[in-house]
C-alpha cells in the first residue's frame, strides 16, 4: 500500500499544472493538499500557481462549511498548509498585487517580504519557506552577443524559432524592457506550424545579472520535443528600448543543445539581431 501511495504522489508531483487546476484538487482532504504542496518536487508549475490552487481550495471548503469566504476564514481552514506556498520565490508584481489585495497574509508576513525583497534582509518568520523546489531547476539560454540601446519607435512582432537536441520543457523566454513601463509583450508560441500559446504577459522584474530584461512565464510549460521547430513571437505593448547584436545560433547546456533559426515570423528579429534574448527551459 505504501508503495502505491508513493507512486500516486510522484505521477502527482510529476503532472502539477494539470492536477493543481484539475476539478478534483478542490475534493482532498487537507492532509492530502498539505502533502502535495510542501513537496520539493513539485514539478513545472510557477509558485503562483500553487497558490491559487490554494485558494481556490480554500474557498471550495469555506463553501462545503457554509461559511463565508472571507480572508480571516480562508486562513482558518488551511491553517499551516497556507505555508506550504513559497511566497519568497513569486514574482513581485502578483505578490504585491494579487496576494496583498487577497489580504491572506497578515501584515507581519508581508512587511517579512518586502523587507526580504527589497532589503535582502533575511526572513524574520519561520513560517515563510525560503527554500526552492527541486522541480524549479531552470535554465536560461542565451542567444544573446551585445545588448544595444536603440529605442524603437513602433512595437513589431519578434520572433525566433529553435529546435533541441532533447525533450525539454519550455517555460518561458526574456524580453527587453520597453521605453515605458509597465512592460508586457503579447505572446505566440508555435510547434512547426502549429500555434500552441496565445497571450499576453507582463515582464518580471530586471535582475542585477541582466537590468534590461526581463522574463516572461508562461502560466503552464511547454513540451520541447527533440527534432521539431518551434517558434516564439512576442509583439510588445510599448516601444522597445534594447536589442541584441551579434547573436549566437547554438547554446548548449548540460548536454542539450538548442540551435536558433530564423522565421517568416520573425519580424526584424533573427539568429544576428533583435528580440527575446534567452529561453527559459527545465531539463528534466
Amino acid at each position: 500500500m505504501d508503495n502505491l501511495k508513493e507512486e500516486c504522489l510522484r505521477f502527482i508531483l510529476e503532472n502539477a499544472p494539470d492536477v493543481l487546476q484539475s476539478v478534483t484538487f478542490n475534493d482532498l482532504c487537507l492532509n492530502c493538499l498539505a502533502i502535495i504542496t510542501e513537496s520539493d518536487d513539485l514539478r513545472h508549475v510557477p509558485e503562483r500557481k500553487v497558490y491559487d490552487a490554494v485558494i481556490k481550495w480554500a474557498e471550495e471548503e469555506c463553501a462545503e462549511r457554509d461559511i463565508k469566504d472571507t480572508a480571516q476564514n480562508k486562513r482558518d481552514v488551511l491553517g499551516e498548509a497556507l505555508y506550504n506556498v513559497r511566497f519568497a520565490h513569486i514574482e513581485e508584481e502578483f505578490l504585491f498585487g494579487k496576494i496583498c489585495s487577497d489580504k491572506i497574509l497578515n501584515s507581519d508576513d508581508i512587511v517579512d517580504l518586502i523587507n526580504h525583497r527589497r532589503n535582502k534582509i533575511p526572513l524574520l518568520s519561520d513560517k515563510l519557506n525560503t527554500r526552492k523546489r527541486f522541480g524549479q531547476d531552470l535554465h536560461r539560454i542565451y542567444r544573446i552577443g551585445r545588448v544595444h540601446n536603440q529605442r524603437l519607435e513602433i512595437p513589431e512582432d519578434a520572433g525566433i524559432s529553435f529546435q533541441s537536441s532533447a525533450d525539454v520543457h519550455l517555460f518561458g523566454f526574456g524580453s527587453f524592457c520597453t521605453a515605458a513601463e509597465p512592460s508586457g509583450v503579447s505572446v505566440k508560441v508555435y510547434e512547426e506550424h502549429v500555434c500552441l500559446l496565445d497571450t499576453f504577459k507582463t515582464l518580471a522584474e530586471s535582475q542585477p545579472d541582466s537590468p534590461h530584461i526581463g522574463d516572461v512565464m508562461f502560466d503552464k510549460p511547454i513540451k520541447i520535443r527533440a527534432g521539431k521547430t518551434y517558434t516564439v513571437v512576442e509583439l510588445s505593448n510599448k516601444p522597445k528600448a534594447y536589442l541584441l547584436k551579434n547573436g549566437i545560433p547554438k547554446a548548449t547546456n548540460k548536454d542539450v543543445t538548442i540551435v536558433f533559426s530564423n522565421t517568416s515570423k520573425g519580424g526584424y528579429t533573427n539568429t544576428n539581431r533583435g528580440q527575446i534574448p534567452y529561453l527559459i527551459i527545465s531539463l528534466k
